[in-house]
C-alpha cells in the first residue's frame, strides 16, 4: 500500500479493514482505489469487485465463464477466491443465546 490510510469496507456482510490506494499486501491482482466501486476491492485496472467474481462463481458460473464474461486473467479469479477467503477467516463469530 502506498498510503497509511485505512478505510471499513464491507462486502457479502462482511467488514474488513484495508488501505484505501493501491495494491494490498501480497495480493499482484486486488486493489483498492478510492471512488471505483464504493472503494471496494477490484481486479487491478478493472472495475471487476471480487464480490462480483464471488456472485457469478456462487450462481453457476464456471472459471472459464468469469474470465470471459469479465475479462481478467484466471489468476485474478484465483486471487479474488483467496482474498474471499482470507477475508472469512478473519472474521470472528460471536454466539449468544436469546431470551426465551
Amino acid at each position: 500500500m502506498r498510503r497509511h490510510e485505512l478505510r471499513l469496507i464491507s462486502f457479502f456482510g462482511i467488514t474488513v479493514l484495508v488501505g484505501v490506494l493501491g495494491t494490498l499486501s501480497g495480493y499482484k491482482w486486488i486493489e483498492v482505489v478510492p471512488g471505483r466501486r464504493g472503494g471496494r476491492p477490484t481486479i487491478k485496472g478493472t472495475r471487476v469487485t471480487v464480490d462480483d467474481i464471488l456472485e457469478a462463481l456462487a450462481s453457476g458460473w464456471a472459471l472459464g465463464e468469469v474470465v470471459e464474461n469479465y475479462r481478467v486473467p484466471v489468476e485474478a479469479v484465483q486471487e479474488a477466491l483467496r482474498y474471499a477467503l482470507e477475508a472469512l477467516r478473519k472474521v470472528e463469530v460471536i454466539a449468544a443465546e436469546t431470551p426465551s
